[in-house]
């Protein structure tokens, strides 16, 4: 009744036919429209010329593959049996699921063919081509970044795409490509942006300068963690640059201007990491984790990496800093990947629920503890709020966030009430959505369940 065909290796019950019990049947769906019809539950394409054939007499069956294509068998061509066709085509479909050695070999032959198409351009991240040798370029957008800026675990460069290219193909996060720390327009392609605990994106150097913020895997700069602790004066500022009252600010060092992230390095200004030795209280010791002298050149101190931002006018020279396109002199790992192994890693065993717990409880813990809040919006100190993140208790108890009320003296009184029972002879419900009043005797209650027998 679909394609029209009068030859088939089983006939189908039609979709519209249901009476069970028919014998006889006018209408039925060939088996290739059958299966078509369990697969989408709508009848199969077919071309009109192949029904005007297959109506006429000329074509005997009608074949259909598993990619949807229509083969017709004519009975004129005495080349093949219908038989022998069909011995054919189940052979190809158990053949087309199992691959072969044949077919794998060229499948990784066409994965080697594969070319970029675009030229490889400085780090994202860094802001700088070398080393060369640990340049990757995305296939499909073209982003450049080193594999320590970025968090690259894969050795291979060939055919390797970035994290919004990856989830376009495998979706596991949000279409919507914008960083949720500074709000740069998604529209911009090659940003290098990393999965949130949100499924969000955030910038890996927004991530990296802002400290309340850590990363689950640090070797990988994902999955980036804690976007609820961020302090709240860096959400209530205003970026002096964009005018964005979204996002998350950090402060000029100097003049404390409140700037995002990545606006601040479109406008050039100077992000780095200052190494400061972390003060010891008398008689206590410092919990914090601190980096090895001559890490990154022979004189650097052993410290804290504070991250820091400058305007374009203020005079850094003479302060001992490591910038972004510095690296490890032993290992030659950068600073961004040696900073988020040192200072952002979350604690060992928090599982995802401690960690959103852990930021719902912490505004709410910070907000019981201020005694004042500032009109205008004050950016903590980088260095205080980097002591702070470092220290921050990521397993907190109920204890430290929550008080239970005790009842009072008119809840125990309303809990030792007598329990209403129903006054049906034989019924002992105590809980009913409705109690009925009794005609006659206000004072007794009968059940929802009594009521409608006796009405």
């Amino acid at each position: 009744m679909n394609c029209l065909t009068k030859k088939s290796t089983i006939w189908r019950r039609s979709p519209s036919d249901t009476d069970r019990k028919r014998k006889v049947f006018k209408e039925v769906l060939c088996n290739d429209c059958g299966i078509y019809w369990l697969k989408y539950a709508k009848a199969k394409p077919i071309p009109e010329p192949i029904k005007r054939a297959n109506s006429q007499g000329n074509a005997s069956t009608i074949y259909h593959t598993q990619h949807g294509r229509v083969t017709t068998i004519c009975n004129t061509a005495n080349v093949t049996t219908d038989s022998d066709t069909l011995d054919s085509l189940q052979k190809r479909k158990r053949n087309d699921g199992i691959p072969s050695k044949v077919s794998a070999k060229k499948l990784k032959e066409e994965k080697s063919k594969v070319q970029l198409k675009f030229e490889p351009e400085e780090c994202k991240v860094c802001l700088q081509i070398g080393p060369e040798d640990k340049l990757y370029t995305c296939y499909d957008c073209g982003m450049s970044v080193h594999n320590d800026c970025y968090g690259i675990e894969s050795t291979n460069k060939e055919g390797w795409i970035c994290d919004p290219c990856s989830n376009k193909i495998n979706p596991m996060a949000s279409y919507v490509y914008e960083c949720v720390l500074c709000f740069k327009s998604s529209e911009e392609s090659r940003q290098p942006l990393k999965m949130t605990s949100g499924h969000q994106w955030a910038h890996v150097q927004c991530a990296a300068f802002i400290p309340e913020i850590k990363f689950v895997h640090p070797k990988t700069l994902s999955t980036i963690e804690y976007i609820g602790c961020v302090n709240s004066e860096r959400l209530d500022a205003i970026c002096q640059i964009c005018k964005n009252t979204n996002g998350a600010c950090v402060a000029c060092t100097e003049c404390k201007r409140p700037v995002h992230v990545q606006c601040a390095i479109d406008q050039k200004f100077k992000l780095a990491f200052e190494i400061q030795s972390p003060t010891v209280s008398e008689g206590g010791k410092a919990k914090v984790s601190v980096i090895s002298p001559g890490l990154f050149y022979p004189s650097s101190p052993s410290g804290l990496m504070i991250p820091q931002v400058w305007c374009p006018t203020h005079n850094v020279v003479n302060l001992k800093l490591i910038e972004l396109n510095m690296r490890t002199l032993a290992t030659q790992e950068s600073c961004i990947m040696t900073y988020a192994k040192s200072h952002k890693t979350i604690t060992k065993g928090t599982t995802p629920a401690m960690r959103r717990f852990r930021q719902v409880t912490y505004y709410t813990y910070h907000s019981s503890n201020q005694k004042h809040r500032h009109r205008h919006p004050k950016i903590p100190n980088a260095w205080e709020a980097a002591l702070e993140a470092l220290n921050m208790a990521e397993v907190p108890t109920l204890d430290q966030y929550t008080s239970i009320a005790l009842p009072s003296k008119k809840a125990i009184l309303l809990t030792n009430l007598p329990k209403q029972v129903c006054a049906t002879k034989g019924c002992s419900v105590q809980h009913t959505p409705i109690w009925w009043s009794v005609e006659g005797n206000p004072d007794k209650k009968i059940c929802q369940k009594c009521h409608d027998l006796k009405s």
